[in-house]
């Protein structure tokens, strides 16, 4: 029930100081965090998470505390690759604050892990990412050249003329900087009667805000009659696509589906 050793992550002045303090109150130093009574993270909580986690899953998932007044949300682990986006959706539901603990969070930006889930991509090559993260911090923007997709560029995102000017690049490969490509989405889209094109626009972005997605990634666009949800997810899978959202109703005579090509992934045009 009681501890005596400690183990402080974290690489500010902050760590250090908790550190000499819970040292001169008597407790011990432990060598690494898995030999610690007592772990302090001072910092990002996803990293500290994801150490404790790796033991157990091969596979980290997104995990997410919501205090039970849900007043709070905190994305646990994965939080600059989904969480944070997830933890929002929650909070939309609660009507909570989401607290958010990365550095890029605290600059009020999307760190690049929280750009590609936007916007549908994938890393293939992330070398340089130290250096890109050192110029988010220090410029609080990042430019990106791009090529053949639909993107969407928040705060501290900015568009690069020029390859050789920007500090991401996407759809095409450059083994000097971090590369993405983008995903192949689909949204299945079933209706029972006649409905105007303007609340299947609305269905469709809708179903790209529950996944945090840019509606406008969802390049590939199929509509079936019916009102079967179980059917357009079926549709999707025989043209090759996971379903990450099953067959959900969006609107009076609409429902909805939402697959991702993972096969043959390469760069996306169009």
């Amino acid at each position: 029930m009681y501890v005596s050793s400690f183990y402080v992550r974290g690489n500010n002045d902050l760590a250090f100081e908790l550190e000499e303090y819970l040292s001169s109150l008597g407790y011990y130093r432990a060598s690494s965090f898995e030999k610690a009574d007592l772990i302090v993270n001072v910092g990002y909580l996803g990293a500290v998470m994801k150490l404790l986690l790796k033991k157990v899953y091969k596979r980290i998932p997104v995990i997410i505390n919501v205090t039970a007044n849900g007043e709070y949300i905190i994305p646990l682990t994965r939080e600059k690759s989904g969480g944070s986006f997830l933890s929002q959706i929650i909070a939309e539901k609660t009507g909570g604050e989401v607290v958010l603990t990365s550095r890029s969070s605290l600059m009020g930006v999307y760190s690049p892990e929280e750009f590609a889930w936007l916007n549908g991509l994938y890393f293939v090559n992330g070398s340089g990412m130290k250096r890109v993260y050192k110029t988010l911090e220090e410029k609080g923007e990042l430019s990106v050249y791009y090529e053949g997709v639909k993107l969407k560029f928040p705060k501290g995102y900015s568009v690069a003329e020029d390859i050789e000017e920007a500090d991401l690049v996407v759809n095409v490969f450059d083994r000097r900087k971090p590369s993405l490509y983008a995903y192949t989405f689909a949204i299945g889209i079933m209706v029972s009667e006649d409905v105007p094109e303007r609340v299947i626009q609305a269905s469709t972005e809708l179903t790209a805000k529950s996944l945090g997605l840019y509606h406008e990634r969802l390049t590939k666009r199929f509509v079936f009659k019916g009102n079967d949800p179980v059917l357009c997810e079926d549709m999707l899978r025989i043209r090759g696509f996971k379903v990450l959202l099953k067959g959900t109703k969006r609107a009076k005579g609409v429902h909805t589906c939402l697959g991702i090509q993972l096969r043959g992934l390469q760069p996306v045009l169009g």
